[in-house]
């Protein structure tokens, strides 16, 4: 993954985010953006971070 570019594709109905407030079109449909990875244990503990901070939300 190092040096690579990460595509990814988010369904706007299901994420909360103080842009949604400010923006009522982003309230629904998809988004799609790319990240590239510079760091990889940064990036890696920092998904793993959100991952388990979604699943005690939920």
């Amino acid at each position: 993954v190092f040096g690579k570019i990460l595509n990814c594709e988010a369904d706007l109905s299901e994420m909360h985010t103080g842009s949604k407030e400010k923006r009522p079109q982003l309230k629904k449909g998809f988004a799609k953006f790319s990240v590239k990875i510079h760091d990889v244990q940064t990036w890696a503990g920092q998904l793993s971070k959100a991952i388990k901070d979604r699943k005690e939300e939920m």
